[in-house]
């Protein structure tokens, strides 16, 4: 055995190692290829006698003969006998099989992803290879250009949906995990060198054998098989190219440079370059859709759009024109593209993602239309089920929808995939408020899970609507009594959910409004349901006559919320701050604002607390500013008279006016007037005087509370250009907070070119 084969040798193992395939990949006990001898045309021979997996690659089949031995000679000492002979290798097939899970890690890792899952498929010019990563898909085309010893793989036409870097550059990742230690990046494609001479130095020495003479070998066309790249070498010529893989050639080479920069994570640079190679091959499609993609990324959408239509290469591009479309809110164009791209697309998970995409852009009969031909293109992916599950409930077809689940539950395998999908299926039904079919799926997930604290809760509150308010009752405390001896076994924490419900049934049904409070005052102020659980206690506390402790608890809701919005106030982006405080969604702060505006009635009405009232609503509107009873509220609260003490307490809290004496020049006052007559006065008064800096600022907070943003802004911005800078610097931070929420409105309602331009103001601002 020569140096390098000794050194080959030793490498082996390692790659063995990364095998773990089981059945016929899996030679013998040992872990070692199997070898027999035979007689081939007069001559001596070796051959694998079956396959052996070795790294990323299964080799199927392997021939090498013997031309320095003759004949006759002693078969009985096997193959070890020839061990110390040099061979030819004569014929070898090879593959990379997608059904094999030794790739799985690397692609969860570079998608990010929890599941991946690998398809691979023949056609005329090498492969179709496409990824599906959970909620996102990936496929591209690759080009075998066979050179002799090497083998070439020049991925193209990359396209895909949910992916958080270029489709190319993650094809060209994809193709150098699958073919790991064996090929390299180079030029835009991977590259094995001399790619038979790497096997048998891996494979041979194993068994004992001197690694064979390569240097006759070439490799085939594509073998046609679904689910495996396989290739052939043998002694045949090199075949021809197709016209698409000589185009895929020809472009790697033009977009090798952006390549290298994409992979080496420079996009701007990457940018540039492929910029470079238009110049040099205008309007070349690879390429267009390269530079559209880094401005998609880029969140550059009309940019993106520009290159598009400028450089006349669009077609083939739909997916990405829909993705585009959509960021610059045309709905119609981008649903469009959507639907010419799925009807177009081979790989039926991006497909099935492709009508996922119009689904969200459509509504009513087309949205479950296309639902249902995505679940059609991928039967097997469960989250399309779950989609069209929750569309048909949203459109009130629980026939359909109970189909779904019932397929569903079918397809899991054990109990506790079961029991997911039934927990999940019993909790859609009871938020759509479909109570005979909730309780039924609850009772199939206890079926699986028999001690289930959320089950046996959620079948509660089922119940509970139902009227059956005694059996409701005895499965909270059930629930309760499960979840703290899980809690005790877990070390895990109580489940405050459980606690918020069974001190409402405590309340409701056994009218035993102290236990109850025991249990909500138990839930702390880090969790969402502390907000619910303060209202709740000084509720309950109010109507067992004890108001002081109801407004001890309505000052802790109000500390609570405070810290939420001040830790929202202090983060970058606001979500680590409202995910924690429970905040996270426009729905819930309305919520809690509305347990602030319950709170302030209690302290308004039954304890005459008119400071504590306005400082409740105050955080009420910061949370739903445009929610008219706090306003009406807060006015009601503000426009009542004051004792001394607690104008002197407002007086000494009440920071300095920027204005000095302008800012009360004016005697405007809020407390006798309705807010609608009182614009109407001030706009009087603002015309005969226009630098009365004290009616602005008085009219700007009455257009405020009444949420009329159109007419306060065009106030605002004519101030602005007109008056000094004392008043101005009050005016900019008020115009900025109406834009911030003229663009969130904007959104919410769906009028996203609307939104674009409120965030390019507030750009400029």
């Amino acid at each position: 055995m020569g140096r390098a084969d000794s050194a080959s040798a030793l490498r082996a193992p390692a790659l063995l190692r990364q095998a773990g395939r089981g059945g016929e990949a899996s030679d013998g006990d040992d872990g070692r290829p199997r070898l027999r001898l035979v007689v081939v045309k007069g001559r001596l021979a070796v051959e694998l006698e079956r396959p052996f997996a070795f790294g990323p690659l299964v080799v199927r089949e392997l021939a090498l003969s013997l031309p320095d031995v003759r004949f006759p000679v002693d078969l009985s000492g096997g193959v070890d006998a020839f061990r110390h002979h040099r061979g030819v290798l004569d014929h070898l097939a090879v593959a990379l099989e997608g059904a094999d899970a030794t790739w799985a890690s690397d692609l969860r890792a570079l998608f990010g992803a929890e599941r991946v899952d690998l398809v691979l498929a023949p056609n005329e010019d090498g492969w179709l290879v496409g990824v599906r990563a959970d909620a996102a898909a990936l496929a591209f085309e690759v080009a075998l250009v066979p050179a002799a010893v090497d083998l070439r793989l020049v991925p193209f036409e990359a396209r895909g949906v949910g992916l958080g870097a270029p489709p190319h550059e993650l094809a060209l990742a994809v193709l150098a995990k699958l073919t790991r230690e064996i090929g390299r990046i180079v030029g835009g494609a991977v590259v094995v060198e001399r790619a038979a001479r790497k096997v048998t130095m891996a494979l041979l020495p194993l068994a004992g054998m001197r690694a064979p003479a390569t240097d006759a070998l070439r490799w085939g066309a594509p073998t046609p098989e679904v689910g495996a790249l396989a290739l052939r070498a043998g002694g045949s010529p090199v075949p021809a190219s197709t016209p698409r893989a000589i185009r895929a050639v020809e472009a790697a080479a033009l977009a090798a440079d952006g390549d290298d920069a994409c992979l080496a994570g420079d996009r701007d640079e990457a940018r540039r370059r492929y910029l470079e190679a238009l110049e040099r091959a205008p309007r070349h499609p690879e390429l267009v859709r390269r530079v559209a993609e880094l401005d998609r990324l880029a969140s550059r959408p009309e940019v993106g759009l520009g290159v598009l239509a400028d450089l006349g290469s669009s077609a083939d591009a739909e997916l990405l024109e829909g993705e585009l479309f959509a960021l610059v809110g045309k709905v119609d164009a981008a649903a469009s593209a959507f639907e010419r791209a799925a009807l177009a697309e081979p790989f039926g998970p991006l497909a099935s993602l492709a009508w996922v995409r119009f689904a969200d852009l459509a509504d009513g009969p087309a949205r479950l239309l296309a639902l249902d031909r995505a679940v059609a293109r991928s039967p097997s992916v469960s989250e399309l089920r779950w989609r069209r599950f929750e569309a048909r409930l949203a459109q009130g077809d629980v026939t359909g929808a109970l189909a779904d689940a019932a397929d569903l539950e079918v397809s899991r395998r054990g109990s506790e995939k079961k029991y997911e999908v039934a927990h999940r299926v019993a909790e859609s039904l009871l938020r759509s408020r479909h109570l005979d079919e909730a309780a039924t799926w609850f009772e199939r997930a206890l079926r699986y899970r028999p001690d289930s604290p959320l089950v046996l809760a959620g079948l509660a509150r089922v119940l509970d609507t139902m009227g059956e308010g005694t059996r409701a009752l005895e499965l909270h405390q059930r629930a309760i009594a499960v979840d703290q001896r899980l809690a005790r076994k877990s070390g895990r924490p109580h489940a405050c959910a459980l606690l918020l419900d069974f001190a409402k049934a405590l309340a409701a049904h056994a009218d035993d409004r102290p236990a109850a409070i025991a249990h909500v005052r138990s839930i702390p102020a880090s969790r969402p349901e502390s907000f619910e659980a303060r209202l709740l206690e000084g509720r309950w506390c109010a109507e067992l006559g004890d108001t002081a402790r109801a407004s001890v608890a309505f000052a802790r809701l109000g500390d609570e919320v405070e810290r939420a919005l001040g830790a929202l106030a202090s983060d970058s982006d606001g979500s680590s701050a409202l995910g924690e405080a429970g905040l996270g969604v426009r729905d819930l702060a309305s919520l809690v604002s509305s347990f602030l505006e319950e709170a302030a009635n209690v302290e308004e009405f039954e304890r005459s607390d008119r400071l504590a009232a306005r400082r409740l609503l105050s955080l009420a509107l910061r949370l739903a500013p445009q929610r008219r009873s706090v306003k009406a509220a807060f006015r009601r609260v503000a426009a009542e008279p004051k004792t001394a003490r607690e104008e002197a307490r407002v007086d000494a809290s009440a920071p300095a006016s920027p204005l000095g004496e302008r800012a009360v020049e004016s005697d405007v006052t809020l407390r006798d007037e309705d807010d609608e007559l009182l614009v109407e006065r001030l706009s009087e008064r603002l015309r005969a005087n226009p630098s009365d800096s004290g009616v602005v600022l008085a009219l700007a907070d009455a257009l405020d509370r009444l949420g009329r943003d159109h007419e306060l802004l065009a106030l605002l911005s004519a101030r602005i250009d007109e008056e000094g800078e004392p008043l101005r610097s009050v005016l900019l931070p008020r115009r900025r907070v109406v834009l911030e929420r003229m663009r969130d409105s904007a959104r919410v309602d769906g009028r996203d070119e609307e939104a674009e331009l409120y965030a390019l103001l507030l750009t400029r601002e």
